[in-house]
């Protein structure tokens, strides 16, 4: 990779080609997360793994992370160079349509009723888990972005005119939510609004700050720097508070520098290749959405029928494949009716003339 400079519009124009990887990376966490031996705990792995277990932490300390960074950067264009969202009431109601309905209807069709199957939570837990939100599976990311747009557009001209206070405030919102969550419920994941905050802060400030210090890092720097925390994070032991509390310190770096490490390569990797005339990749982009709302069911099932009889370096290709494959399915089937694809999140089709 070089260092050439990638001008803001094609640097915009990229944010699409970053969040369709990443949404793929999620897909992919999630189908070797099994092995880490906390995801879909109903069953235990036949076998471990520990390189899909070592893989699926590493994906999980960016993945995320990047995407949120990369909505603050599409969030900070469209608000002040495009001039959206003048209204605070029209701007909840759009997200609501784009996040909360997309939530309500995934939940009733499918996350639920599929996770009840395995799992057979009591109704106390059903209502604390997926009414309220505290832990709703793959869907607590619509909760937790809905309440960053909430809590972001109020700030958002403090953000942009005063960015050193805006991190500082940032940071903030960072340390409470971590604190606050180790006493009380993570009720309409108000706890990871309040962290991720932080890392849609930095994307908003990668598009309205002239020249950031962060873009004058070199990706290679970036991976190095991530892997150093990463490796740090995993070496860091757990079994006296001195070493828990570190590690507290030490996660909010490593996810930060991961989301930067994220923006900077998928940049260059999108300034260079030409994913704009892929037929493939906007295949892909039209769906990444929907993908996310249906893939991590069917990787229960994957799991639950195969773990055992397939090794776990032939059942984890099976399960990022299953997932992507049926739930492409689904997202083509209800993308093609406008009512559906309002429940999806998406736009309705013009009628063409």
């Amino acid at each position: 990779m070089t260092s050439t400079t990638i001008d803001r519009a094609n640097e915009l124009k990229n944010i699409t080609f970053l969040k369709c990887i990443l949404m793929l990376l999620v897909v992919l966490g999630h189908a070797l997360g099994f092995w880490s031996g906390t995801w879909f705990s109903c069953i235990e792995p036949a076998k471990a793994a520990p390189i899909l277990k070592l893989i699926s932490s590493y994906l999980g300390s960016f993945h995320i992370y990047g995407f949120v960074l990369a909505s603050g950067y599409l969030y900070a264009y469209v608000r002040y160079e495009r001039k959206g969202y003048p209204s605070f009431g029209k701007f909840i109601r759009n997200k609501a349509m784009r996040l909360l309905l997309p939530y309500a209807f995934a939940l009733t069709v499918w996350v639920l009723p599929i996770t009840q199957i395995f799992f057979r939570y009591d109704w106390k837990t059903v209502l604390l888990r997926f009414i309220l939100g505290e832990a709703p599976g793959q869907l607590w990311f619509l909760l937790m972005l809905f309440g960053v747009f909430l809590l972001v557009w109020p700030l958002s001209d403090l953000f942009r005119s005063k960015p050193f206070w805006g991190l500082c405030l940032s940071l903030a919102f960072y340390g409470l939510g971590t604190i606050a969550g180790l006493f009380l419920p993570n009720f309409f994941q108000w706890k990871t609004v309040l962290q991720f905050v932080l890392f849609f802060f930095v994307g908003f400030c990668l598009r309205t700050v002239e020249k950031p210090l962060i873009r004058n890092i070199h990706p290679l720097l970036w991976i190095a720097l991530h892997l150093g925390l990463f490796a740090l994070a995993l070496l860091i032991p757990t079994d006296r508070t001195i070493f828990k509390l570190c590690l507290l310190a030490l996660e909010p770096i490593l996810h930060l520098t991961g989301a930067c490490m994220t923006f900077s390569i998928l940049q260059k990797l999108g300034a260079r290749g030409n994913w704009q005339t892929s037929q493939l990749f906007r295949f892909f982009s039209l769906r990444s959405m929907p993908i996310y709302l249906f893939h991590q069911q069917v990787i229960y099932v994957v799991l639950f029928l195969l773990n055992g009889k397939l090794t776990p370096y032939l059942l984890a290709p099976l399960c990022f494949l299953s997932a992507l494959g049926v739930s492409i399915g689904i997202s083509s089937l209800l993308l093609l009716w406008n009512p559906t694809r309002v429940l999806l999140g998406e736009k309705p089709k013009q009628p063409t003339v």
